[in-house]
């Protein structure tokens, strides 16, 4: 006789006993994916998407809606918390070669569901209206221009020859329908095929947490309760952490040219990316090049992609030169957020140059040691 919460949950899933803290943040990225979603809902039933009224609505959100600064910082520092996740959650695949046989598909979804987000955000930051927010969006779409039929596609996708308030519309129905709709189906693909293969463990031992019987597979125990109540501290501890940002310093992850309105008749001294994407910005920065740095990015998203057929470890254990090369990299990527977050000057683009080849080196070697 199945219980109330068997119904509830569908059939028992069961996860490998060794599984270490870096297994929460994908339960911790769902959790701020659901905040995310239903603090974006209720910002959409006040926002105005039109070029006249965009920025005066976010303005009378803050200040005359009952708790509308509220749900408007759960949103802003959504976004980033969903980063810092997202960031920690794909350096613990790195760490532990979570796209090793048989999680190949469980990590396309993942890489996919990243390059989601990041159009997400891009289409996001646009929708305050600002002055960072306006020429953030033009910048980004001219860069577009130099690709083959780049000028077409850049038309198509800002509505207009430059961005204007039908860009504004165009982005906010892909931010609001669109590109939602496709991250909860490549989510639900994501989880649905973790749950087919299993989850790995931080001893890359092959352990199959698939039950024929019904029973407990070996080395392995059901997600609930037992990992389900190490999710909800994470949980709790994220909570803490995230209100505490929110309380305390709204504005840490927003820029103060961002509160002034868009004009596109005078551009800003300095055009800065998001943080979470100023790493991708460097790369665009490091080759002279507009159409180089074009291929120099797409090159360091699509290269997630060929982890599967990179690795070529044989023993069942994670070596310690893999660890170091997973922090070499991770620090060669912290130098490239740092630096797209600077002023543009004469000296940063050699060493731009040498932190984007360490980045695709440290990446490919992390692959085949």
């Amino acid at each position: 006789m199945k219980t109330l919460l068997e119904i509830i949950l569908g059939p028992r899933h069961f996860v490998p006993k060794n599984l270490n803290f870096w297994y929460v943040f994908g339960a911790l990225l769902l959790f701020a994916f659901v905040i995310q979603f239903i603090s974006g809902l209720w910002l959409a039933m006040f926002y105005q998407p039109s070029a006249t009224q965009a920025f005066a609505s976010i303005q009378y959100l803050m200040r005359e809606v009952p708790y509308g600064w509220l749900i408007h910082s759960l949103h802003a520092a959504g976004a980033s918390a969903i980063f810092i996740l997202l960031y920690l959650h794909m350096i613990r695949g790195l760490i532990y070669r979570s796209y090793r046989t048989p999680r190949e598909l469980v990590w396309f979804f993942g890489v996919i569901l990243f390059w989601l987000v990041m159009a997400e955000s891009f289409l996001g930051y646009l929708l305050p209206w600002g002055q960072m927010s306006y020429w953030g969006a033009t910048v980004v779409t001219n860069l577009l221009t130099v690709l083959p039929h780049g000028d077409d596609f850049a038309t198509w996708l800002r509505g207009d020859y430059q961005v204007s308030g039908v860009t504004l519309t165009r982005f906010y129905a892909l931010h609001v329908i669109a590109l939602p709709v496709m991250l909860i189906f490549v989510m639900q693909w994501h989880i649905k095929a973790l749950h087919y293969v299993g989850s790995g463990n931080p001893q890359l031992l092959p352990i199959d947490t698939r039950s024929v019987d019904g029973k407990v597979p070996k080395d392995c125990m059901a997600f609930f309760p037992y990992q389900a109540l190490k999710d909800l501290l994470a949980i709790i501890i994220f909570l803490i952490l995230f209100c505490a940002v929110v309380f305390f310093v709204p504005h840490l992850f927003q820029d103060p040219i961002n509160l002034i309105p868009a004009d596109s008749m005078q551009t800003p001294q300095e055009i800065k990316p998001l943080w979470y994407l100023a790493s991708f910005y460097s790369l665009l920065r490091a080759v002279p090049s507009k159409l180089g740095g074009i291929l120099f990015l797409m090159l360091s998203m699509l290269m997630w992609l060929l982890m599967p057929w990179l690795d070529r470890l044989t023993k069942a254990r994670v070596h310690l030169l893999h660890k170091c090369l997973v922090g070499a990299w991770v620090f060669s990527w912290g130098l490239l957020t740092y630096f797209g977050l600077q002023p543009v000057a004469a000296w940063m683009n050699q060493v731009l140059l040498i932190c984007s080849i360490s980045y695709f080196v440290l990446f490919i070697l992390m692959g085949i040691l």
